[in-house]
């Protein structure tokens, strides 16, 4: 997949089993919901690598997809979001924001003993056209509306390779 990034966001939720919606949730490490465990994320004992509480990133992107340009979202899972940062050091240290680049999303198999799973590798592809950087420009100001929830749909691919449309 390549499109253009325009926002991005950091979400963590603790789920229970059978759940419709998370115990606790977080959007860039700002706990909301009804009744949060704790005031930061950084208090938390779920959050710590390996706990109950999973990380995920969400991608706010546009692709062009059969002739036309399509908002995607698109969430990396735990495993993955290190490419995605050492994608971000790479822009900056260009002085390049996302927004800027076409940016690759592929597939990388992953084997560890006997356990096998995918991570997504991130990657550059030029850059955006004036026009993509337009249409990215209306996205972030309609990106608000969407992004201050978290829901199952978040959660619920096992494999974490799905992109859905928001």
């Amino acid at each position: 997949l390549t499109g253009i990034v325009f926002a991005e966001q950091s979400i963590k939720a603790l789920w229970e089993e059978g759940a419709e919606v998370p115990k606790c949730s977080a959007i860039d490490n700002v706990p909301m919901g009804q009744e949060p465990l704790t005031d930061s994320c950084k208090h938390c004992e779920h959050g710590f690598i390996g706990g109950t509480c999973k990380s995920k990133v969400r991608l706010y992107m546009l692709a062009e997809m059969d002739g036309q340009v399509k908002p995607l979202v698109f969430a990396l899972s735990p495993t993955s979001i290190k490419h995605w940062n050492a994608h971000k050091k790479k822009l900056h240290r260009s002085n390049l924001p996302i927004v800027a680049v076409n940016t690759t999303l592929e597939l990388m198999d992953v084997k560890k003993g006997t356990y096998r799973w995918a991570e997504v590798k991130v990657g550059i592809d030029g850059i955006a056209t004036k026009e993509m950087l337009m249409l990215a420009k209306q996205a972030r100001d309609q990106f608000e509306e969407v992004t201050r929830q978290i829901t199952d749909r978040d959660y619920s691919d096992p494999g974490d390779t799905s992109v859905e449309p928001f």
